[in-house]
């Protein structure tokens, strides 16, 4: 009697490690999804000067396999908005195990006043 009891705590054990570790392996592949859905954000939506630079914000959509996961970047300026530095952050979205989840980047630019608009001033 006593070896089936420790048995069945044994397997009880077994069973909760083998599904946390199952739910862990499905976070690192979306985090992973996320990482590379940022880097193509970067290469579709690229930060140019020949833009103004509020026209780098935005958000959308991928299509599939990654339809789960959504983006946005939000463009404010650091300091004065004369000293033409901004922060732009661009953040993958999803929702695991019923939580939304992010994951973001934090790039501080210099765009310098007389560069917006193709170098009209502003």
């Amino acid at each position: 009697m006593l070896a089936l009891v420790i048995l069945g705590i044994g397997l009880v054990a077994l069973v909760t490690a083998a599904g946390r570790t199952i739910g862990v392996a499905r976070q690192a592949k979306n985090f992973d999804a996320a990482r590379e859905l940022l880097a193509r954000v970067e290469v579709e939506k690229p930060m140019m000067l020949e833009e103004r630079v509020e026209d780098i914000a935005g958000s959308g959509t991928f299509d599939p396999p990654y339809s789960a996961f959504r983006w946005t970047r939000t463009v404010e300026p650091e300091g004065f908005e004369d000293d033409g530095l901004w922060r732009v952050e661009t953040v993958i979205l999803w929702t695991e195990d019923q939580r939304a989840k992010k994951e973001r980047v934090v790039t501080l630019i210099y765009w310098p006043p007389e560069a917006e608009g193709g170098g009209g001033g502003g």
